[in-house]
């Protein structure tokens, strides 16, 4: 988990477009939490929209 973070700040000190990300603690239990990529808020954030993406998978018709 701290690997993940820390490779996240890193690619993000580099230029690349990372998402937030941050260790929180919960129940006594650490974890890493990213912020979504697939969803957005709209119309003065009243609601939250899906955006649609494909997976290789999907492309390749698999």
């Amino acid at each position: 988990m701290v690997n993940e973070w820390l490779c996240m700040q890193l690619a993000g000190l580099y230029g690349l477009k990372v998402p937030g990300c941050e260790i929180i603690t919960t129940r006594n239990i650490k974890a890493l939490a990213v912020e979504r990529f697939d969803r957005r808020f709209v119309d003065n954030n009243r609601w939250i929209a899906r955006l649609p993406q494909e997976d290789i998978c999907q492309k390749m018709w698999f």
